[in-house]
């Protein structure tokens, strides 16, 4: 529905979304500021970097587990601390995913 009801009352559509959400110029916006750093290519340069880097850490990672459950700033309650109730918490996120 978010972006059906737009859509429906003739408020724009998703292919349309780049023009509104830049001011004239190509200037992108953030909740209707102008973001002083970008324009929307910058943007788009700036998050696949950020990302290309953080996905190049997780690889290099060793332990195929912790490719998949980082753990750390990722787990702020230590639930993966221990491996038993760990490998429940697994189960349950699998089977609540259906």
């Amino acid at each position: 529905p978010g972006i059906l009801i737009p859509e429906a009352l003739g408020l724009g559509n998703w292919v349309k979304a780049q023009e509104w959400a830049a001011l004239p110029g190509g200037q992108a916006t953030y909740l209707g500021n102008p973001v002083p750093w970008g324009t929307l290519p910058t943007i788009l340069v700036i998050e696949f970097l950020s990302i290309a880097f953080v996905e190049h850490q997780r690889s290099m990672e060793k332990d195929p587990e912790k490719k998949k459950y980082p753990g750390g700033a990722f787990d702020p309650l230590g639930y993966s601390k221990d491996p038993k109730k760990f490998h429940e918490y697994k189960i349950k996120e699998v089977k609540n995913g259906k």
